[in-house]
């Protein structure tokens, strides 16, 4: 999967796990399989802030929507979409 502008994808061992790493900035995204869903967490200065739990399709464009609108992310709360 592609990353987001100004990030990198981090080859992770898990084919369940997608994980990218600003270029620049100290922000990182992981979605990671839990259950039948995803689970799409920001990483901003190494403390995990969770954003919700989604299909994979819906966690990867929300994932990209979020760091491409604000890469800081830093005010993000957590909710759920289905």
């Amino acid at each position: 999967m592609e990353a987001p502008e100004g990030y990198r994808t981090v080859e992770t061992p898990d084919d369940d796990v997608y994980y990218w790493k600003h270029k620049e900035k100290d922000v990182d995204v992981r979605i990671q399989k839990s259950g039948e869903d995803y689970d799409l967490d920001l990483i901003i200065h190494g403390v995990v802030k969770p954003v919700g739990f989604y299909k994979l399709s819906s966690a990867k464009t929300e994932a990209k929507g979020i760091m491409e609108e604000n890469p800081e992310a830093e005010n993000i709360e957590r909710h759920t979409a289905y």
